[in-house]
């Protein structure tokens, strides 16, 4: 059997190639959710988004409330379903302050159509708030959806710099000698 070479730039040209710097570009600028309930992700100002997935257990996610006034928390859940078949899918949303004295949960039921819950509140002095959310899983099969978080009020938004590995790392397979590379 004869193998076939490719010239050493012909890999730059492959679709799969593109699809993946396409990726990465586009993913600077995102904020991740944290998984490690003692480094929460902080929230950024306007819409913080997610994929809430059973398999993969509860984000964490913080902000700074502030004593000026009071604050408002809207969390907005779509349920991707299973096989591309509509299915009432529930996300649990808790909130607590740090360190904490107590928690606020509701949950959320997503269809077909996005379901919404909010929260308000108000505190006397600076409070580092930290959202946690959980897809609730019905046994073995894998549930979760897209959700978004926006916070409004008198909050403060802590600086969104990579304090810890993120969750989805890049693997580059290199071509000439088959290794694959981790970044």
């Amino acid at each position: 059997m004869k193998f076939f070479r490719l010239p050493r730039l012909a890999w730059l040209s492959c679709p799969s190639w593109l699809s993946m710097l396409i990726t990465i570009f586009c993913l600077q600028g995102a904020t991740a959710q944290s998984l490690d309930p003692k480094a929460p992700a902080p929230l950024k100002a306007g819409v913080n988004t997610g994929m809430a997935d059973s398999t993969v257990g509860p984000h964490f996610w913080y902000f700074i409330a502030e004593p000026a006034g009071s604050f408002d928390i809207s969390v907005t859940f779509k349920s991707l379903g299973v096989l591309g078949n509509a299915m009432p899918m529930t996300l649990a949303v808790t909130i607590t302050n740090d360190p904490p004295t107590g928690s606020v949960r509701k949950t959320v039921t997503s269809e077909k159509s996005p379901a919404i819950v909010t929260f308000n509140g108000k505190f006397d002095k600076r409070t580092r708030v930290i959202l946690r959310v959980d897809p609730l899983s019905a046994g073995p099969l894998r549930q979760g959806g897209d959700y978004q978080i926006q916070v409004s009020g008198a909050v403060a938004f802590a600086n969104a710099a990579p304090t810890s590995d993120p969750i989805v790392h890049t693997y580059v397979r290199v071509y000439d000698n088959s290794i694959t590379q981790f970044m």
